[in-house]
């Protein structure tokens, strides 16, 4: 039987420290069994086949911001505040809303389809079941909303990364099997199918009763506060995946397929400004009126080390680009390795965006957020336009860098006149420091086999952050002790 009615669990920093380890934990997992699986189809489709795959998905994710239309952010930040019996309220009309609203965009992903190809083709096959494929995945943002507002992470995990597995699974199995691209879409809707429906009913057996319905006067006062939220997913979609359906129009989906094979490799990186931003939001929601101080901290902290991790990366994999691509991908995708190398610069530049972005949402600050985006994707188009027919797919890299960084320059300003401050001081002349010294290193080392190479980069890298304090003693203690190092500060 559900828990009875209970106020809202209380999110301390030391919840937040403890649930970000667990969300990095099952993004790691899921995102290195979506990683292998992304190398293994690269490899069996080849550059063509591999770029149909992205196309579709890329071209139905334009569509998808409107399934959830921002009502999944309001959920977790209101039930964050808000009592069990409100949350499964909120949940019910999340649900059924995004019933009725996936159904419309699947409709929409199908008329869009018969005009930009011919009905029958595996083209036109493949942009609708990836549609499907996405549309489902979309109820995943309801349920993490629900698990991280009651505090219940672990249960996040588990159940997340049990559906991520039996996806790993599918591909995996449609692989070895040689199998065309419709049959391995086709599985990923029926584990989702699966999934989604076994993590309802486990929601509602376990926590609340949640009554399944669709009422138009409770969607049209949710859509009016998510409605901020719905138009900067809607935009941060299209520049994410505007340039690889350009990509593959203007130049073609060879093309495509060796932009998005760099892509796919920095995509998991992403889990770690997941599992930060991810904790982080709640927390911020519910104390940000409460305890001003003690939430500044945590978003100078986090991003700080969110900097420093992102640094690492981006020196490491902009020297080892080539080697990498090589490593994991056939000869056919060997001009990926000069997209990785200006993508890679993308990871430290989104982590901060992506934690700035969420916390001011979260701060009820959307709709500067808002702004910012719409600036983004002007600009991302427009020199995608510009760049991709003279560049291809060095072009789409160069825009997506871009990009962010532009958002990140409004972003912190924001930040900084809300907060006080964005990062450590004196971290920045640090990390260059290391990331000089780091980038020497491996120039000196280009025949060691990769994973040494990396190691040896990594490795150099620490030890001159640890030597010049950019990451000390203290920083650990506050990881392992979140709330007494905040007091402490």
């Amino acid at each position: 039987m559900p828990e009875p009615s209970a106020p809202g669990s209380t999110i301390t920093v030391q919840s937040v420290v403890r649930n970000s380890t667990l969300i990095f934990g099952f993004q790691l997992l899921t995102k290195a069994a979506g990683f292998v699986s992304a190398v293994m189809l690269a490899n069996e489709l080849g550059t063509v086949r591999f770029g149909l795959f992205n196309y579709g998905f890329a071209l139905t994710s334009l569509f998808i911001p409107f399934c959830d239309m921002g009502l999944d952010v309001v959920l977790m930040r209101d039930a964050a505040r808000h009592d069990r019996n409100r949350t499964a309220e909120s949940l019910a009309a999340v649900l059924g809303a995004k019933t009725i609203l996936g159904i419309l965009v699947f409709l929409l992903v199908l008329v869009v389809s018969t005009f930009l190809e011919s009905t029958g083709t595996e083209s036109f096959t493949v942009v609708l079941l990836a549609g499907a494929v996405i549309i489902l995945r979309t109820f995943w943002n309801s349920f993490n909303a629900v698990f991280r507002s009651l505090n219940r992470v672990r249960l996040e995990a588990m159940v997340f990364t049990s559906a991520r597995g039996a996806e790993f699974l599918v591909t995996i199995v449609c692989v070895l099997a040689k199998s065309p691209l419709p049959t391995l879409l086709a599985g990923l809707i029926l584990v989702n199918l699966v999934a989604v429906g076994a993590t309802f009913i486990f929601i509602r057996f376990r926590f609340f009763l949640v009554r399944f319905f669709f009422s138009p006067a409770a969607l049209a006062s949710a859509l009016r506060e998510s409605l901020p939220f719905a138009l900067t997913t809607i935009f941060v979609s299209v520049y994410f995946n505007f340039d690889t359906v350009l990509v593959s129009k203007l130049i073609g989906n060879q093309a495509a397929g060796i932009y998005r094979a760099a892509y796919n490799l920095i995509l998991p990186l992403m889990m770690v400004t997941a599992a930060v931003t991810g904790a982080v939001f709640p927390f911020a929601s519910q104390n940000f009126r409460s305890r001003p101080e003690e939430v500044a901290g945590i978003i100078h902290k986090s991003a700080s080390y969110l900097l420093l991790a992102g640094t690492l990366i981006a020196v490491v994999g902009f020297m080892c680009a080539d080697e990498i691509v090589s490593f994991l991908f056939s000869e056919e995708f060997r001009s990926a390795g000069t997209c990785l190398a200006i993508l890679i610069w993308f990871i430290p530049i989104v982590f901060l965006t992506n934690l700035f972005g969420n916390v001011l949402g979260a701060m009820d600050e959307q709709s500067f957020v808002l702004r910012v985006v719409i600036i983004n994707v002007i600009f991302s188009v427009t020199t995608d336009f510009l760049l991709i027919p003279r560049l291809a797919q060095n072009g789409a890299s160069i825009v997506t860098v871009a990009t962010e960084f532009l958002g990140l320059c409004l972003l912190s300003y924001r930040i900084r006149k809300t907060t006080g401050s964005i990062l450590e001081k004196h971290l920045l002349p640090k990390l260059a420091c290391a990331a000089a010294l780091t980038a020497g290193v491996l120039a000196l080392t280009p025949h060691l086999w990769l994973p040494a190479r990396l190691a040896c980069g990594t490795l150099a890298f620490l030890l001159v952050a640890v030597s010049l304090r950019a990451f000390s003693a203290r920083d650990l203690r506050f990881l392992l002790g979140g709330e007494k190092m905040i007091q402490s500060s």
